[in-house]
């Protein structure tokens, strides 16, 4: 097993987490404005997807930590 912690290092180590901490309550309302029917969840949802769209970077970092952990794990 893959321990998650693990995982969520190595990913969130190369994360720019300044564009996800930047989103705001300003940000929210203006998408509501927009799309007045979406849930709260899936706004914030939206707003982080729109703001990291390099998702196949992110699926590749995360194909690493695990790859790096079974070869840990073999040796």
């Amino acid at each position: 097993m893959i321990a998650m912690d693990q995982l969520v290092r190595a990913v969130y180590a190369d994360l720019d987490t300044d564009i996800i901490t930047s989103i705001s309550q300003v940000d929210l309302a203006q998408l509501h404005a927009h799309r007045p029917s979406l849930a709260w969840e899936d706004a914030v949802k939206t707003l982080v997807n729109n703001r990291l769209p390099d998702t196949p970077r992110l699926t590749a970092l995360a194909y690493q930590a695990v790859a790096d952990q079974l070869a840990a794990d073999r040796q």
